[in-house]
């Protein structure tokens, strides 16, 4: 997907040019955030979505969820703190990719990815049963080095399963938001969307 000719060459602001009144213009701050996410492997239809501002309208929370919410309204304090969340549910990709775009809004230099552990912003999807003891090892990693990290799951019965993944989250270890590593959100897609990954 050519984000360019998306976002900046089809602009009405500044005409296509990314600049209005020698300033640069609105379209190229949501080009680069846009640009981040791609490169960082997040699918083309949630950015294409992103941008057309219709992901939010697909999904919401099954609670009124204010570990979530304080994300959106101070992204300095889940990037600071190294602050983990397990999002599960249905449409799990779909509020972790608005996450990341409203982080990177309030600081574009960060750099995030889906399924690398080599990002600030890293998203992992365990949905898929297989390198779990792995993917355990590099949260634990990404734990300990307090780099903010985003898992997805269907069902919260994979901490059950796994007592590595389990422990690297700290996952029931029934301790105050001090002492958690993991918060779970649960969401689920609005009736009438149909659920992609």
């Amino acid at each position: 997907m050519d984000l360019r000719e998306l976002v900046i060459s089809s602009c009405k602001i500044c005409d296509g040019s990314g600049v209005l009144n020698n300033e640069r213009c609105s379209c190229r701050g949501i080009y680069n955030i846009l640009v981040s996410m791609q490169i960082g492997n997040f699918p083309d239809e949630v950015l294409l979505k992103l941008y057309n501002e219709t992901l939010l309208s697909e999904f919401e929370l099954c609670d009124d969820d204010l570990y979530y919410n304080r994300i959106l309204t101070d992204p300095d304090f889940f990037v600071s703190n190294g602050c983990g969340l397990v999002i599960y549910g249905v449409g799990t990709m779909k509020a972790a990719s608005y996450l990341v775009y409203k982080i990177l809004e309030h600081d574009s230099s960060l750099d995030c990815g889906y399924q690398d552990e080599h990002t600030k912003i890293s998203v992992f999807d365990l949905s898929f049963p297989s390198g779990l003891e792995q993917l355990a090892r590099v949260i634990k990693s990404r734990v300990l080095k307090l780099l903010p990290t985003i898992l997805l799951v269907n069902l919260l019965d994979v901490f059950d399963s796994n007592k590595s993944l389990a422990d690297a989250v700290r996952w029931g270890y029934g301790m105050g938001l001090n002492g958690e590593v993991f918060r779970g959100v649960n969401v689920i897609e609005k009736i009438g969307i149909s659920r992609w990954k």
